[in-house]
């Protein structure tokens, strides 16, 4: 359960623009914080991880590093296009 400092941001208003940037940086930091825990809880488990790249390509990064350019057919099935090179 969340603390009262993590529901804090909550309450601030809008009109309060140096409040409401503040608040808005700590909400986007635990967001980043949680997709970074996810990924390594991804990872810890030898599952693949997916996102869009830099280039807009979907890619599938699997458990032993490599990286797959992928789409999806119109069944939701994955369709390999390419190998990646490594993440630098």
């Amino acid at each position: 359960m969340a603390n009262n400092s993590d529901q804090a941001w909550y309450a601030v208003s809008s009109d309060d623009k140096a409040a409401f940037d503040r608040a808005i940086a700590a909400a986007t930091e635990r967001a980043q914080q949680a997709v970074l825990e996810a990924v390594a809880a991804h990872r810890r488990h030898g599952r693949p991880v997916y996102f869009v790249d830099a280039a807009g390509r979907l890619v599938k990064e699997l458990p032993d590093g490599r990286r797959l350019e992928i789409q999806l057919d119109k069944n939701d099935r994955e369709i390999e296009i390419a190998e990646l090179a490594p993440a630098a």
